[in-house]
């Protein structure tokens, strides 16, 4: 055996005897009399990850005192070992205001959230971290844990005025501003998300998210330049591995004949990366179409297929269709394609133009007029 595996097999060996021997005193000096050495030991393995030995010793301790001390080492325990109910009753006994203690630790609140969490307890959740809210608002984790529940839900406007508060006491903090620009961001403030978000990359924030929905919200106020810079930092930083990225790289370079190419390259790839995300997909190959549509019917043709594989449903996708078909003369075509985004808009014109809508109706009028003037079949639907 080499001098360097002899050396390093010596040392584990070391290590582990070690370890043995003061476990071995911290069991032998435990007085198990005493509710405070056995809590202090409880603390002592629950940090070693060591659940077991916890947990048996916080539980001898609740039996010496069942004191609020005990009793919060305990629910320490269990929610270490996935026993979040008992956890959780553990919480609302040492959250019970008493004659001894009239106002109780608000942190075991933020303690039952995460057992809520983990329980998958959405409404219960929230209402823990609202307490937790109400009662410290300085809990960083739990306001910030609680304005994105509410983003979750939609509630934009409670999220925005919580970090806000926050940041009343505290405005350099980077954790908790990009939180704030998220919500501003589906709030549909784009111009206060830009502001926020350019302070947190400025003060060192370049995750790939920040500089996602940093472009993304200047994207909303047609700042092209600047969000490409920041989906080419985000592109870079995540070595070519965010698909989202990607795909928003690709979108905004079709936009310019001089980096259409490397567009089309970009979301390919990025379909690549994402299937089977449906929706993604049909953006996507939508957008090539949508581009391909004022340089080459044929393909913006092959590219509003592809979206129909992923998206049958999707009236406009038909109607681009029947429209290249149109200005390629596919008269068959056109009228097949056009018949099908009528039938999917119905009665109900559900197009954002109604002009295109009646001007459909109209064309396929004038195909059937002129097919019975020639004296030929009416194209098949």
């Amino acid at each position: 055996m080499a001098p360097i595996q002899t050396i390093r097999i010596l040392a584990i060996m070391l290590v582990i005897l070690t370890t043995n021997i003061m476990q071995a005193q911290i069991n032998q000096q435990v007085d198990t009399t005493d509710w405070q050495q056995l809590v202090t030991t409880a603390k002592h393995y629950r940090e070693q990850n060591n659940t077991y030995r916890a947990f048996n010793y916080a539980q001898k301790a609740m039996i010496l005192n069942p004191c609020d001390v005990a009793c919060r080492e305990l629910a320490y325990c269990y929610f270490a070992r996935g026993g979040y109910n008992e956890c959780i009753n553990l919480c609302r006994q040492l959250l019970t205001p008493t004659e001894i203690n009239p106002a109780p630790d608000s942190s075991e609140v933020y303690l039952m959230a995460r057992c809520f969490e983990k329980l998958e307890i959405a409404d219960s959740l929230m209402k823990y971290q609202y307490l937790e809210t109400a009662r410290n608002i300085e809990n960083q984790a739990n306001t910030v844990a609680y304005a994105r529940s509410l983003i979750a839900i939609k509630a934009y406007k409670p999220a925005v005025n919580l970090l806000e508060r926050y940041c009343q006491i505290d405005s350099t903090n980077i954790a908790v501003n990009s939180v704030l620009a998220n919500a501003y961001y589906n709030a549909g403030k784009p111009t206060n998300a830009i502001d926020i978000y350019e302070k947190c990359v400025a003060a060192g924030d370049t995750r790939v998210s920040t500089l996602y929905y940093l472009a993304m919200a200047h994207i909303q106020k047609d700042h092209t330049r600047r969000a490409l810079e920041c989906l080419e930092l985000a592109d870079e930083i995540s070595k070519g591995t965010n698909a989202l990225t990607i795909a928003m790289l690709g979108l905004l370079r079709l936009e310019t004949d001089s980096t259409a190419a490397q567009g089309e390259r970009d979301i390919n790839f990025a379909i690549d990366m994402m299937k089977p995300n449906a929706e993604l997909l049909y953006r996507l190959y939508y957008g090539l179409g949508d581009y391909y549509i004022t340089h080459n019917f044929n393909t913006a043709i092959k590219y509003f297929k592809q979206a129909i594989e992923v998206n049958p449903d999707a009236p406009i996708t038909y109607y681009q269709i029947g429209y290249c078909y149109y200005m390629t003369g596919n008269e068959d075509l056109e009228y097949k394609y056009w018949n099908k985004f009528i039938d999917l808009c119905g009665d109900k014109e559900i197009t954002d133009n109604k002009y295109v809508h009646y001007r459909v109706i109209e064309r396929l009028k004038r195909i059937k007029e002129k097919r019975f003037m020639e004296g030929k079949d009416i194209p098949k639907k």
